[in-house]
């Protein structure tokens, strides 16, 4: 007996031990790409990384946040209390000068805490799913499933919405296989509150989790289940958008933009209506994920192809019933994300993130629905070795894939740091300069938080960067660093002489010759008028370029004009 106990629990540490090997990896994976990406200042990475550390720190300074797009509310509470902890244990004078000092640090903090977070949720997932499927392999594949995903892969070592969103997503599907647990109960009771607690924690970090709610919606039964869940979701929701530090007007104007496709989510092609601009926004958005997602859609479609030939099974047990509903509620779950999806005009095959994040969960469900039901032997035989086939694929094409991503991150990083080093190696690094998106500096970094931050941190950062200016390219206007103040170019060119432009290098261009930036009186001044202003490429690397302007001569007066010899005269 004792030696059957000592057995047993063996057994349940080396499943429990087994479940950690992909968790592990991708925490591996995580932290090898986020080396081979460089810093976080980059031009590849600070979006949106530097407008999250800056709106986190807002809120633990007390100062209320100015990033509210996809609302990405759910990051930056929780980065919040991360900052003022790290900075209690390892901090350096108060907390608001040694998170702009030491950035970069605070920042694999944050990153370090979503890979912990993803591994955890990937561990408690795994394990749900052996539960259910009755297998360790099914446990370990439903796991894995995570790494098959371009997006998904592309979001390790970022610290961004993508990795929380992946983590919440998990939790979500490990809810529905405890709910499928549950309602083997006589009692047949959901968890309600807990749905709409993960989904609150969901929308309010990405408004991408929304289709996601059918699910609950369906499997929950009786009234009084789906307004417990409903009410859950709205107190949550509220809770992380609705409060004095995150004001409303945050998320007006994209909400706004996005439902009238007006603004920044207006049509990409002119003139189109809203049907048209849909349907461009599915071309797209169905191009990129066959392209990038090709894996994950071959599972969801025989994921669907199961669902349709088990659904009108007669006589089917309870828990074949339940499985039925998942079924429904991720397909329509997936249409109502490729719909919405498709209607921004920027669709892109990452937004599906959420339910391509429930590719776990359809690994589980596929293998009890093949394994229970009352079929032919020759379609559910074929069908099993479909999913087989396909799992495979996906796998050995995740792995080959993860070589060659890493080296183009590492590509990536080389090209992005080509200014910076440019900069350092010419003694650039304390010329007067003007940035425009997306520029490799540490200064920029921070002028792209802090603008996302209401400019909260302006006087600090000024302080720690003088001699930074930003211009926006929609309007091409010069404003002091971080800071709203309008700064004409004239007279920085009086002050300094001359100035350096960095940045995009397709961008360059454009702001060299087609641009034209206005002078304190209002005058448009050419930058291409060499009687005005002269300007000389200094470096133009692979994705960034570096411009000098200085002040012209001045042109002669008439009388004074130096006469052209006709041409021979003089050889």
């Amino acid at each position: 007996m004792v030696n059957m106990t000592t057995t047993s629990r063996v057994w349940r540490f080396g499943k429990h031990a087994a479940l950690l090997v992909v968790p592990l990896c991708v925490a591996f994976f995580s932290f090898l790409f986020r080396a081979e990406s460089g810093p976080f200042w980059l031009g590849s990475n600070l979006d949106p990384e530097y407008a999250y550390l800056a709106n986190s720190l807002a809120l633990s300074a007390w100062l209320p946040v100015g990033h509210g797009d996809h609302p990405g509310s759910t990051l930056q509470w929780l980065g919040s209390p991360v900052l003022t902890l790290t900075h209690w244990i390892t901090g350096q004078g108060s907390l608001v000068s040694d998170v702009l000092t030491r950035s970069e640090f605070y920042l694999h903090v944050l990153h370090g805490l979503l890979v912990l977070l993803l591994c955890g949720a990937l561990w408690m997932f795994g394990w749900m799913a052996t539960q259910s499927g009755g297998s360790l392999w099914i446990g370990s594949a439903s796991q894995a499933v995570i790494l098959f995903g371009m997006a998904a892969r592309s979001a390790l070592p970022r610290m961004s919405p993508e990795p929380l969103l992946l983590t919440l997503v998990l939790c979500f599907a490990g809810l529905v296989l405890y709910h499928q647990r549950l309602g083997a109960q006589p009692d047949g009771k959901g968890p309600d509150w807990q749905y709409g607690f993960v989904s609150g924690l969901g929308v309010a970090l990405k408004l991408t989790f929304l289709p996601l709610l059918v699910i609950p919606l369906i499997l929950l039964r009786g009234l009084r289940q789906r307004l417990v869940f409903f009410a859950s979701f709205v107190a949550t929701l509220l809770t992380l958008t609705a409060n004095p530090m995150m004001k409303t007007d945050v998320y007006k104007p994209f909400l706004g933009s996005l439902v009238t496709r007006t603004g920044y989510n207006a049509p990409q092609t002119p003139g189109a209506d809203r049907l048209q601009a849909m349907l461009d926004g599915m071309e797209q958005l169905a191009s990129r994920s066959w392209i990038y997602e090709k894996p994950l859609l071959l599972l969801l479609v025989l994921f669907g192809i199961t669902g349709f030939l088990l659904l009108k099974s007669q006589g089917a047990p309870k828990a074949a019933q339940f499985r039925r509903r998942v079924w429904l509620g991720i397909l329509i779950a997936f249409v109502g994300q490729f719909v919405l999806v498709a209607n921004a005009p920027r669709a892109s095959h990452h937004y599906i993130t959420p339910v391509l994040g429930l590719l776990g969960l359809v690994v589980v469900l596929a293998r009890q629905a093949l394994t229970h039901a009352e079929r032919s032997k020759v379609i559910l035989g074929s069908l099993k070795w479909s999913f087989v086939s396909v799992f495979a694929l996906a796998l050995l094409l995740a792995m080959a894939d993860l070589e060659s991503h890493r080296r183009k991150m590492i590509h990536t990083s080389d090209d992005w740091l080509e200014a910076a080093q440019f900069r350092k190696d010419h003694q650039l690094t304390e010329r007067a300069t003007v940035f425009f998106y997306r520029a490799s500096h540490p200064a920029f970094a921070w002028e792209f938080g802090n603008y996302s931050s209401r400019r909260g941190f302006a006087r600090e950062l000024k302080a720690l960067h003088p001699n930074i200016y930003r211009l926006n390219t929609w309007n091409g206007r010069i404003h002091t660093g971080f800071e709203a103040v309008h700064v004409p170019l004239d007279a920085l060119l009086e002050r300094y002489g001359e100035i350096l432009i960095q940045g995009s290098r397709a961008d360059m261009p454009k702001i060299a010759t087609d641009r034209s930036l206005r002078t304190a009186t209002g005058r448009v001044l050419q930058m291409d008028d060499p009687m005005l202003v002269s300007s000389e490429i200094l470096f133009e690397g692979s994705v960034e370029s570096i411009m000098a302007l200085r002040l012209g001569e001045p042109p002669l007066p008439e009388h004074e004009h130096v006469p052209v010899p006709p041409s021979g005269v003089g050889d």
